[in-house]
């Protein structure tokens, strides 16, 4: 194989682990570390785009290692998904999953130790959800433990390469949007999963208590997180009041049923949510 061809199909390799990764999920990843970063204040800008490269890194090892895991539900529920649909061997997205997973050591490291060791934290937190003899995505109470504490780690480790300071506030959006996430999204996205999840063993709320059941807990949960973020934000940190307003409007849009699916709804209240809580902190951040 010449050296052209063999870099054509390294390429085909890396872009089928990007999109089996989900570049949706990939992308709101990056936004929570933005949101973290900024409320770190941005005091080495060059750190950041290390840290958030490294974070890119880590991300993509553990969606290529749940994507290796979930191989027999998703040939049910995403059958079009690169590992599924037989574009992306297993042993492929293997290699990429581990050599994303050790890129991301060395920047961290260059980022500082509290950023290593909370990228190393990620990783197994990946690992413990997808892996056996662990594989927590098994229990409902186990995967939403776990997806809560990454999102609450992706927030800190923004918050840490972006030059950390009072903690404090930067919990108040970690913990309210990795409560969205987990509580809501996590759920959601069991709804959709249902018979690929059943094919697999797994004993998901979704396959234990029906679809009927488990959409309650998502639109109470829903509601809880989005009140509850838009009353501490008022009272704690009005800079952050149009996020948490996103969120509350998303909740009332998954209690009345409108803008699709839950999960749907879910996905584009977090985007948006994010987005509107990068451009408020920046515009903070210039401000000082």
């Amino acid at each position: 194989m010449s050296a052209w061809s063999a870099a054509r199909a390294a390429a085909t390799v890396l872009r089928m682990c990007w999109v089996q990764a989900r570049p949706e999920v990939q992308a709101v990843f990056a936004l929570r570390f933005v949101v973290g970063g900024l409320m770190g204040g941005v005091v080495d800008p060059g750190r950041l785009l290390v840290g958030a490269a490294v974070w890119a890194c880590a991300v993509l090892a553990v969606y290529l290692v749940n994507g290796i895991s979930d191989a027999v539900e998703d040939s049910i529920n995403k059958p079009a998904r690169p590992i599924p649909a037989g574009t992306l061997g297993a042993a492929a997205a293997t290699r990429g999953a581990a050599a994303a997973a050790l890129a991301a050591f060395p920047g961290a490291l260059l980022v500082g130790p509290r950023f290593l060791v909370l990228t190393a934290v990620f990783l197994v937190l990946g690992c413990a959800y997808s892996v056996p003899p662990v594989a927590v995505k098994r229990s409902a109470l186990g995967s939403v433990a776990v997806v809560l504490a990454g999102g609450v780690v992706t927030y800190l480790a923004g918050f840490c390469a972006g030059g950390g300071g009072e903690i404090g506030p930067v919990l108040v959006p970690a913990v309210a949007l990795s409560c969205w996430m987990a509580g809501v999204g996590a759920l959601a996205k069991d709804l959709t999963d249902t018979c690929g999840d059943r094919a697999a063993g797994r004993r998901t709320l979704a396959v234990r208590w029906g679809p009927c059941r488990v959409r309650l807990v998502v639109v109470g949960n829903a509601l809880l997180v989005g009140v509850g973020f838009f009353l501490v934000v008022l009272w704690r940190l009005p800079v952050l009041v149009l996020p948490a307003g996103v969120v509350l409007v998303g909740a009332a849009c998954l209690a009345a049923r409108v803008g699709g699916t839950p999960y749907r709804v879910y996905m584009r209240t977090q985007h948006a949510a994010h987005v509107v809580a990068v451009a408020v902190l920046a515009v903070e951040l210039l401000d000082r």
